[in-house]
């Protein structure tokens, strides 16, 4: 059983919401393509990366199932996170009992850049990499870490084998993203805001489904799951700056596709904003953790 946890978002932190247009024009999931992403982009999305990570209610979400991870004490463990982005979870990772050092590989060189100049930690160190293909000789690690970052990733079920590859016998993998699939906005009679999240969900996110897809994904490379978690974001009331950034980036992104002309984005925009404005705006994206375990040379026959 997995346990739900609810969490209300106090600030737009999870996507990028001041540049949609900026996004819109690459054509592709904007993390997906980070190595083709401007650089004034890259630096939007830093920005973004660093917020998200000081908001409390994602810092809770990351505590939850970071404890979900159970490496023996007195273990020197050797992390690895996949997808680093800005380093703010791989700092945070520095900070876990046990940790004698955390590498924070990421295929963007503007982010691992930007990652040394943020980091003051001695046992962590940043790289430029592919999660596709790792670096690493086999063994190499006690602890890998996917934070938000499959679901951008072309083909995660790989990126899940080679960290498979790079653990030592009895490592472990541990996952947290969104099920974007359920991406919901309300609050208008016509249904045209939960059209814009979808379109916002298809523009931004790779593998939407990616979570209903996991569980096969991490056994298939290897893993033995030892927990699952289940969270759910939500705004509502006057709140909702995330969830708002979700339909206006919708709009544009329906705008770009030519599903709608431009005087229907922007009424789409201002109907999200009077609703924001008198309180009746809502939306929610859930997420989930798996925490998994290679299994140990011992009991491997």
């Amino acid at each position: 059983m997995s346990k739900r946890f609810h969490a209300a978002v106090m600030s737009s932190v999870l996507f990028v919401s001041v540049f949609p247009a900026q996004a819109a024009k690459i054509g592709k999931d904007p993390w997906a393509a980070v190595t083709e992403t401007p650089a004034e982009v890259l630096e939007k999305l830093a920005n973004i990366l660093e917020v998200r990570a000081a908001n409390p209610q994602q810092k809770t979400m990351r505590d939850v199932y970071f404890k979900d991870i159970k490496i023996p004490t007195g273990t020197k463990i050797r992390v690895l996170e996949v997808g680093s982005g800005t380093g703010a979870v791989t700092r945070a990772l520095a900070t876990l009992p046990g940790v004698e050092s955390v590498v924070g590989l990421d295929p963007s060189p503007f982010f691992v850049k930007k990652a040394i100049q943020l980091n003051q930690n001695q046992n962590v160190s940043f790289v430029v990499g592919d999660g596709l293909k790792l670096p690493y000789e086999d063994n190499s690690f006690d602890l890998i870490v996917f934070h938000t970052t499959l679901c951008h990733v072309l083909d995660p079920g790989l990126a899940l084998k080679e960290a498979f590859r790079v653990l030592r016998s009895g490592g472990w993998v541990a996952v947290f993203d969104g099920n974007y699939i359920k991406t919901k906005i309300g609050g208008d009679e016509s249904g045209r805001l939960q059209t814009a999240a979808d379109a916002a969900m298809a523009a931004y996110v790779t593998h939407r489904d990616l979570i209903s897809k996991l569980d096969s994904m991490v056994h298939t490379a290897g893993f033995e799951v030892k927990k699952k978690r289940t969270f759910r974001y939500e705004e509502s009331g006057k709140n909702v700056e995330y969830m708002l950034s979700v339909a206006t980036r919708g709009a544009d992104a329906m705008l770009d596709s030519g599903q709608i002309k431009a005087h229907e984005a922007e009424a789409l925009k201002q109907e999200a904003n009077r609703l924001a404005k008198d309180g009746k705006f809502q939306g929610s994206i859930e997420y989930a953790s798996f925490v998994a375990q290679k299994p140990s040379s011992k009991s491997v026959h």
